[in-house]
């Protein structure tokens, strides 16, 4: 085997060899014609870790060195080539892409060309064989830096202004009172400051040096600290009350996930050392004594126990990855397969750290944190638990008995027993047992427990998996920590598992990345970027620190300082940098030197998170419940929109809902350093359309329905601020122009176009004597509460979602969708009026009239026919003409039988993408906001309320 430098070297050989072979005009072929065909139709399956029989498609490289099993390129003679039989669905290869329809003729020449071209490929940067990756910076150990003797203030500025010297830059002036204040509640509490408040702090005649640092201390005494930052751990540690995909409809929900959420925000709360704090999330149970107090550290376990569901192997390299991505800002998950590709990670070291995973297992009894229940309403949920469980016992008893005397050797192994159970019999026992982990997620009243892990009785060391591939087992892996951290003779975790050697090698001072890495993540919770960018990677491929002494100063003065997460935001907040104006004098000048501001000459501008926007919108309108801890709540669903803290709110891991990942949410399947920033259309169709903003607004717009400044009652509520005479003026503008655009709107049934109701055609006149259905039931238009109407023509009458509805009992009462033009159109008409009663009465008719017009197409659904089209091109309308569909019973006036579906829709002829649908854009009875309603959402949803200076 050659020497990992050597073959470095002889690696950069080859690729700069064949990036020489090829043209500018192949290379460009390449890009334009294949790299394209590639990423869309099998990167998905062929590249990373996981690559389908090993076989990677992202590099010439690893395309010419072909699958596990053999090569797919004939460089000789490429037509042969095995990777052009599978596209063209020949006997010679499986059919690829395996998903999806066959490429194109055109798309499959074109790989034929690249093929017989030698696969052009520009040049890719190698890995530099030179330098030792265990040299790299952040594998050093972290020494303090020193500052000078005379400097006199925070010493975070001391390194910032150092590095903005040596650019030329300077620090932005200090921000205002208003805005620092603003910043810093949203920043430790994730909520907006009240006027009040606001005021007092402004308005103190003390100066900065003993007004802020007191300021700082009194939020971070707050309980709604503690919901806020652990929010922010909860992405680190992928928190889910649900376990992802579960098959054969089992139980997907973790009923006591909530206790792991409420034990973080207590931690923060109380400032619990960091070292201790990660402690606890990896070896709780063998830290604290159950039968004390302490018991409620339990609880911390869930940053292991609350991982995705899987194989064995994916469960354990999920909590894995997690704990040192995490905790280490490595992905050692990377050496799962083969040797880490970058970082001094072989994949020994991940078998041995996942030795320590395997060798620690779930409890089926969880151990009871809480109070314990009891009462009439607990007793009766026991007796019926117990009823339900019974069944289960009943049918695995028997077979289990069954089973040990036919195996004696298992006889006292439970889970053995179980586990010979026939295939059938299993699955019969998972659907049992589903009803009652069901019952007992949705009753909700089982005690407060913890999420643990234990270790087993008898721990045992687990092998390399080659490839990653359970199949493949090679040499031991001894239980260990990483080599890079504890040296190559690293000695072997001794007790149990060795889950708690691991978790003290993690926290131990001289861990050079542990302390740099959660300095990084609050200074990137402060600031919105790390000094260290890549917040969870710190390997070689990481990015590299901006501040770096800045960093080992803060590590060192974290470590010194207890590992208190409070000073250290004590520390932050009170320094110059973090008080800084979000804009510069200089800034056209500056942003040419550091567009990104790295070096902080300023203060970034952040956008308020999902959770800071929804709280803060809910607290403006002191409409925000306060109630702490519990558990979890759906806080979106239509019309029951919970008020609760966002940190409440139930997560999907499998089915996150729209709305989360909309506005950027952490993905709760996998650990997440840093959300993404987005800005899309959905972020500003929730702001304007969703009944919780719109919910909000009225509540807001009530508060000051008795103010005679409503103006200045609004601002004062959401911005804690009063209204200057500019915004006074623009808001007078948007009232008055908001009243007469609404009395122009007039009364509408729907706040679409369409309208919904039963009438008559009055054949001499050709038109509609239309009448609006009045009652609505939630989901359905008709005509009273009472349905049907007993010995009436109207009996039946109603539409439904989906364009169901029924019509009268003759021509005098059908059933009518009218649709409204918003203006001058031409428009094309198209539908399908069905009738699932079959052979069954008389039929109906189905005849569309436009205003002025008359009626412009019939047609009559017979009992032997199951649906027929109305379809008309051409109709031309003037704002305010109407067109209706409308629906009658058959020729005998039979109204039996006589429920349809119709959902016609119209089309903008000169653009037919615009469509309005009638089933689409079913909706309920229009409610408009009233103009102080309308300012009071448009103020929630501002730019000025939305961002943090």
């Amino acid at each position: 085997m050659l020497p990992k430098t050597i073959a470095a070297l002889f690696s950069l050989a080859s690729i700069t060899a064949y990036a020489q072979e090829f043209s500018p005009e192949q290379i460009e072929f390449f890009e334009t014609e294949i790299r394209p065909v590639l990423a869309e139709n099998c990167y998905e399956c062929h590249t990373g870790l996981t690559a389908k029989n090993g076989l990677r498609l992202n590099s010439r490289e690893s395309i010419l060195r072909g699958s596990d099993y053999r090569k797919i390129i004939n460089l000789d003679k490429p037509a042969e080539s095995i990777l052009i039989h599978a596209v063209k669905h020949s006997s010679a290869a499986p059919n690829m892409p395996d998903k999806g329809e066959k490429l194109s003729d055109e798309t499959i020449a074109n790989l034929e060309k690249w093929v017989a071209m030698k696969l052009p490929w520009p040049e890719e940067k190698p890995v530099d064989g030179s330098i030792d990756p265990k040299q790299h910076w952040s594998f050093q150990p972290v020494v303090k830096p020193g500052i000078p003797a005379d400097f006199k203030g925070n010493p975070i500025d001391f390194f910032v202004r150092k590095t903005l010297a040596e650019k030329g830059l300077e620090s932005a002036e200090k921000a205002d009172r208003y805005t620092r204040y603003r910043r810093l509640h949203f920043d430790l509490l994730g909520l907006p400051p009240k006027f009040e408040e606001a005021q007092k702090f402004i308005n103190d005649p003390r100066p900065d040096s003993e007004a802020w640092p007191e300021m700082i201390r009194h939020l971070l005494g707050s309980q709604h600290y503690g919901e806020r930052w652990a929010r922010h751990w909860m992405d680190v540690a992928r928190y889910s009350d649900t376990k992802g995909y579960e098959a054969g409809g089992r139980e997907r929900r973790f009923v006591y996930s909530f206790t792991y959420r409420d034990w973080l925000i207590r931690a923060f709360n109380e400032d619990m050392p960091y070292n201790q704090f990660l402690k606890y999330q990896l070896a709780a149970e063998q830290l604290v004594d159950r039968d004390s107090p302490e018991k409620r550290h339990l609880a911390a376990l869930g940053f292991i126990t609350l991982s995705k569901n899987g194989r064995a192997e994916l469960v354990i390299d999920d909590r894995l990855d997690t704990t040192f991505r995490g905790m280490m800002g490595l992905t050692v998950a990377c050496a799962r397969c083969h040797d880490h590709k970058f970082d001094p990670i072989p994949t020994k070291d991940y078998y041995s750290l996942a030795g320590v995973f395997f060798n620690s297992t779930e409890p089926k009894e969880k151990p009871v944190i809480g109070e314990p229940k009891s009462g009439p309403d607990y007793d009766k949920y026991l007796a019926e638990l117990a009823k339900q469980q019974k069944v289960v016992d009943d049918f695995l008893e028997p077979k289990l008995k069954k089973i040990a005397e036919e195996n004696p050797n298992i006889a006292n192994r439970r889970a053995a027993l179980i586990g010979k159970l026939e295939r059938a019999d299993r699955r019969q026992l998972q659907n049992l047992q589903r009803v009652v982990d069901k019952f007992v997620a949705d009753k909700k009243m089982e005690p407060e427990k913890a999420l643990i892990v234990e270790d087993r009785p008898k721990s045992v060391d687990v092998p390399v998996l080659i490839r990653g591939n359970p199949a493949r087992r090679g040499e031991i892996a001894p239980r260990r920590f990483l080599s890079i951290i504890a040296g190559e003779d690293a000695p072997r975790f001794q007790t149990g598992s060795g889950r708690l050697e691991m978790a003290n090698a993690i926290a131990d001072p001289q861990n050079p990345l542990t302390a740099r890495v959660i300095v990084n993540r609050i200074w990137m919770w402060h600031f919105g970027e790390g000094i260290v960018r890549t917040v969870s990677d710190f390997g070689t491929q990481g990015a590299k620190p901006s501040h770096p002494e800045l960093l080992d100063f803060l590590a060192t003065w974290f470590v010194e300082n207890g590992w208190s997460i409070k000073k250290l935001h004590q520390l932050i907040l009170e320094s110059e940098t973090w008080q800084q104006a979000s804009s510069h004098k200089r800034e056209a000048e500056f942003a040419e030197i550091d567009p990104e501001n790295f070096l902080l000459w300023k203060m970034n501008r952040r956008r308020l998170d999902f959770e800071q926007m929804r709280d803060g919108i809910l607290a403006a309108g002191n409409n925000l419940d306060n109630k702490m801890f519990g558990r979890t709540v759906k806080i979106l669903q239509d019309g029951n929109y919970s008020n609760r803290r966002t940190v409440y709110a139930f997560i999907d891991r499998q089915n996150l809902d729209p709305t989360f990942r909309n506005f950027d949410f952490s993905n709760p399947a996998e650990t997440t350093g840093k959300r993404p920033s987005t800005t899309i259309p959905m972020q500003t169709l929730f702001a304007l359309n969703s009944g919780f903003v719109q919910a909000q607004g009225k509540n807001l717009a009530a508060l000051a329905k008795d103010s005679e400044d409503k103006i200045g009652a609004l601002h004062r509520a959401v911005f804690a601020a009063e209204p200057d005479s500019k915004h006074r003026t623009m808001a007078e503008s948007f009232l008055t122009s908001y009243e007469s655009d609404f009395s122009r709107r007039g009364k509408t049934q729907t706040v679409t176009e369409w309208s919904y109701g039963w009438g008559k055609i009055d054949p001499e006149k050709g038109e509609v004597e239309f009448k609006p259905f009045t009652h609505w039931t939630g989901d359905t238009w008709q005509i009273t509460k009472e349905y049907p109407i007993k010995n009436d023509p109207r009996s039946y009458l109603r539409i439904g979602k989906n364009g169901a509805g029924h019509a009268g009992y003759d021509k005098n009462h059908a059933l009518i969708y009218r649709w409204t033009a918003p203006r001058d159109l031409t428009v094309n008409l198209v539908g399908k009026l069905e009738r699932p009663n079959t052979s069954k009465g008389d039929g109906v008719h189905g005849t569309i009239l436009a205003s002025g017009q008359g009626v412009i197409l019939k047609r009559n659904l017979t009992p032997d026919r199951k649906a027929v089209d109305l379809n008309r091109a051409g109709v031309s309308v003037k704002k305010g003409d109407t067109i209706d569909f409308i629906v009658d019973s058959g020729p005998k006036g039979d109204s039996a039988f006589d429920s349809i579906n119709w959902k016609p829709e119209i089309r903008n002829a000169a653009k037919p993408g615009e469509r309005w649908n009638a089933a689409a854009q079913f909706s309920g009875p229009a409610e408009f906001a009233t103009a102080i309603e309308a300012y009071a959402q448009a103020l929630l949803i501002s730019n000025r309320f939305q961002f943090v200076d």
